[in-house]
């Protein structure tokens, strides 16, 4: 009987800051999102990957546009990013399937080559304020 009285209060210790540092763990990630176009129009299909700074302890996050060329940033299925410093690449790639349709890799596509100042060389970056919706958008070209 005194194992249990002993337990209850340390369990609740446990969990009351195990629930504290997720809170303010959470409080440093924000929604990241945009539109990228094309010379002024909207480029669906487009990779967009933020790639974090050395002052910026977050993973790689990455986001694909749609028709209208909105994105929303992801780590792994997570659809927000730690804030701070990124450098951003953009660029319209291939989904490269397996037999079983499953997505296995990406391919440039070579019809729609973006500009290097936008992708391998990129001039973007971005500065992900922490708590908040962050809205990047980009106007990228091919030369």
């Amino acid at each position: 009987m005194c194992r249990y009285s002993t337990f209850l209060p340390l369990a609740v210790l446990f969990a009351s800051i195990g629930l504290l540092s997720g809170c303010n763990a959470d409080s440093n990630l924000s929604l990241v999102q945009g539109i990228v176009t094309l010379d002024g129009k909207p480029l669906p299909g487009a990779s967009v990957t933020f790639q974090p700074q050395p002052s910026t302890m977050g993973q790689t996050a990455r986001g694909r546009t749609d028709e209208t060329g909105r994105y929303t940033l992801k780590v792994r299925s997570k659809e927000s990013i730690v804030a701070g410093e990124y450098r951003v690449e953009v660029k319209v790639v291939n989904e490269i399937t397996n037999q079983q349709g499953m997505v296995v890799g990406e391919k440039e596509d070579p019809k729609l080559k973006i500009a290097r100042r936008y992708n391998d060389k990129t001039e973007l970056t971005a500065d992900v304020q922490p708590g908040q919706n962050n809205e990047f958008n980009f106007d990228v070209s091919l030369k």
